[in-house]
């Protein structure tokens, strides 16, 4: 399911992760809104994975319940950590012995292959690329796939890194050279987010072989 989070669901969130636990009475007082707003925002973010809860039994009357984040409520909470990946991204790339920096270059991409490699290399292009924007979208990206003439593109509609792609292109070519290996195919970044299009997009076709 792809979760999206507003900055105030975020609040929200980070509250209750701080409390490990809560009781609709507990964020409240937390929060300082009332019951009716709290149960609101719960029985969405419940519908949304993000969070659970368990009845709890007082002793006497009906049970109250406890409200946990689930392990996507956990993920979700973690990645909006931008600024400490272009904070790592710009220290890896300013490193000055440069074979240490092309193995961490090379480590990392090894890396993200491992992640989105689970493709079918007997398949099809066409099925390899949309097993691959399948891998993508497990993991929480806004990826589908278009079509250019008989050619498949990988599009990305919501840049993962923008901060880090407006000021290093490299991270972007590091992106193209992860989806060729995965696909086993050429794979060339056609449009950016950053540079104004609606999608990244990344178009694929066999490799040719050499002559």
């Amino acid at each position: 399911m792809d979760v999206k989070l507003e900055d105030r669901d975020r609040q929200f969130v980070r509250t209750l992760q701080g409390l490990g636990s809560a009781s609709v009475g507990q964020l409240c007082d937390e929060l300082g809104v009332t019951a009716t707003s709290v149960r609101q925002r719960l029985s969405r973010l419940k519908a949304c994975g993000v969070v659970e809860s368990e009845p709890v039994n007082n002793g006497r009357g009906r049970p109250t319940h406890s409200y946990r984040l689930t392990e996507t409520g956990l993920r979700e909470l973690g990645s909006n950590y931008s600024g400490l990946a272009m904070l790592l991204w710009s220290e890896m790339r300013t490193i000055k012995h440069e074979p240490t920096r092309e193995q961490v270059y090379k480590n990392l991409k090894a890396r993200l292959v491992s992640q989105f490699g689970s493709v079918d290399s007997s398949n099809s292009l066409n099925d390899r690329v949309s097993q691959l924007a399948g891998n993508l979208t497990t993991v929480g990206l806004d990826v589908g796939v278009g079509n250019t003439g008989a050619l498949p593109v990988l599009q990305g509609c919501s840049c993962p890194y923008p901060d880090i792609s407006k000021n290093d292109s490299s991270i972007c070519e590091l992106e193209r050279e992860v989806f060729a290996e995965v696909l086993g195919a050429d794979v060339e970044l056609t449009a950016r987010c950053v540079d104004g299009h609606s999608c990244c997009e990344f178009s694929v076709s066999e490799k040719q072989l050499a002559k």
